[in-house]
């Protein structure tokens, strides 16, 4: 079976070294100049396997099929700064996942790198750091339950000299559903916490102690049949009990001290119309039981907010909000208003078909403009421009090929000078 996956990533607005995650020997890196990146080719291999069973033309055996190797993505991002210093670069697989991370110092040198692990159902089980010298910087291995979610960490970390630095140790007892972390700083307890589910993988307890085994922090929750939260409490500190409707949204919430003495309560009303959208009135009390103030929410068949209301003691509009999305819900126009009713700030929403520009712009009480974002589409490629007061402050112009995979992200200031970029270079193989 040949079939083909594309691989679409969003690109990071953020760059530079942020520290060291883990990944493969990068010396067999070709990092390829701006000029020169290949598109990616849309051919597919073709695939030659071999059946497994060798037999006779007479003979009656059934031959197996063996199974077809799939051909995949891979993508390799490298990101730049802006007088063309190699910042970082990453590696994907075609779901996506970061496989490998590798950091660079301010002279392009190789400071640290990761590697990431995954299961066969995409889930992440550890990662390994290396330091520049191929040496481990830590090892770090993910803890799941047997709801798949995941419990807890055990890591190690070593310095550069292979000596271990810190580690945990995770004991981790499904049946009972417990798990239980001890920290060190090389040979030194530092401190120990301990959780414990319910037969939902849901947490019951939480009791964290420092390095001499002395209580600190103690959590407890409880839940309904559903598994939704009933209630928790943070001892020395405070607790908080809810209610919620049959259709999973809260009616309740109250909230007491360490001695138990309530200081806020909040009553919700919820209303659901036919057409799939509803609203919900929040009426919040002080410790003695006076009304301070309510809330008015309005919510469209997505879940999504439209208007949101603050009201005072006294039923005063203290601040009003309007919200209007598009088809894929992107927010399309958003007023807001004073408690006179007049507009504090709003944003318009126009399009410029002739150009494929969509252009958002918000202003001020006065009427002045404050900021303005224009979405371009020329081609295979967008650009964003961003503005205030009129005047152009940053822009970023994203490429595509025609397979619709982003090649490069470049990120300017108004006056045209590079602050960062990305490339992406798309490898079409046949994994094993």
């Amino acid at each position: 079976m040949k079939k083909k996956i594309l691989c679409v990533l969003a690109a990071c607005l953020s760059f530079g070294i942020v520290g060291c995650l883990p990944g493969n020997d990068p010396s067999n890196v070709n990092i390829l100049p701006i000029d020169v990146i290949d598109e990616p080719s849309t051919t597919e291999p073709d695939i030659d396997v071999e059946p497994d069973i060798d037999v006779d033309i007479d003979d009656n055996t059934v031959i197996e099929e063996p199974e077809a190797k799939e051909p995949q993505w891979s993508v390799l991002k490298a990101s730049y700064y802006y007088d063309g210093r190699l910042a970082s670069q990453e590696e994907f697989d075609n779901k996506g996942h970061k496989t490998v991370n590798r950091q660079f110092d301010e002279n392009g040198e190789l400071l640290c790198w990761t590697d990431f692990e995954y299961n066969d159902e995409g889930v992440q089980t550890g990662e390994t750091a290396y330091y520049s010298d191929n040496s481990v910087n830590s090892i770090v291995t993910f803890v799941y339950d047997k709801f798949g979610k995941y419990v807890a960490s055990q890591y190690t970390s070593y310095d550069s000299n292979g000596d271990v630095a810190g580690n945990n140790l995770v004991t981790y007892d499904a049946d009972e559903g417990i798990v239980w972390v001890e920290n060190y700083y090389q040979d030194d307890l530092t401190g120990s916490y301990v959780v414990s589910f319910n037969d939902i993988g849901k947490s019951m307890s939480e009791v964290y102690m420092d390095e001499n085994g002395t209580e600190t922090n103690r959590y407890t929750y409880d839940y309904y049949d559903d598994g939704t939260l009933k209630s928790y409490v943070e001892e020395g500190y405070e607790s908080c009990i809810m209610e919620y409707d049959e259709k999973g949204n809260i009616t309740f919430e109250s909230y007491a001290d360490a001695d138990g003495n309530t200081y806020v309560q909040r009553e919700y009303v919820n209303t659901y119309n036919d057409d799939g959208t509803w609203w919900t009135i929040s009426s919040v009390y002080d410790g003695n039981g006076d009304f301070t103030g309510n809330t008015e929410v309005h919510y469209n068949e997505k879940d999504l907010p439209t208007e949101y209301i603050s009201y005072d003691a006294d039923g005063t509009i203290g601040i009003r909000t309007v919200t209007t999305y598009d088809d894929e819900d992107n927010v399309l126009t958003y007023d807001e208003f004073g408690a006179d009713g007049y507009k504090i700030t709003w944003t318009e929403y126009s399009v410029e078909q002739d150009k494929g520009t969509r252009i958002w712009t918000t202003f001020r009480e006065n009427g002045s403009i404050e900021t303005t974002f224009k979405y371009y589409i020329y081609g295979n490629n967008y650009l964003t421009e961003y503005y205030t007061d009129n005047v152009l402050t940053n822009y970023a112009d994203m490429e595509y090929d025609e397979n619709g995979n982003m090649t490069k992200y470049t990120y300017c200031d108004g006056d045209d000078n590079v602050l960062f970029w990305d490339e992406y270079e798309y490898q079409f193989i046949v994994i094993d």
